[in-house]
């Protein structure tokens, strides 16, 4: 089994001008491009602490960044969901569900 994190996006109701794929950046460095309303299953390292922030470009630049701090054990998969933000000026949410 392999250890690292599922994430789904999503976009609220009337957004439909979000256009942009999400993306996933690990540790500032590696970016991940994620999909909306689907869950992606990005593998980590155990035992090695991460700084996640998802994030979506829009009008130019990059709106509704949220991060978190995680450490994995061997073999741990932890889900979570990110919700973009009611005003494009606010941070998005991510909220762990298992």
């Amino acid at each position: 089994m392999q250890s690292g994190i599922k994430i789904k996006c999503k976009k609220r109701f009337g957004q439909f001008m979000i256009t942009a794929k999400p993306q996933c950046v690990i540790n500032d460095a590696e970016t991940k491009q994620l999909e909306w309303n689907q869950e992606l299953f990005i593998p980590l390292e155990p035992n090695i602490p991460y700084n996640i922030t998802i994030q979506f470009p829009y009008m130019g630049g990059t709106k509704g960044k949220a991060s978190l701090n995680i450490q994995l054990k061997p073999d741990e998969i932890q889900v979570y969901e990110y919700t973009t933000p009611q005003i494009m000026t606010s941070p998005g949410e991510i909220k762990r569900k298992a």
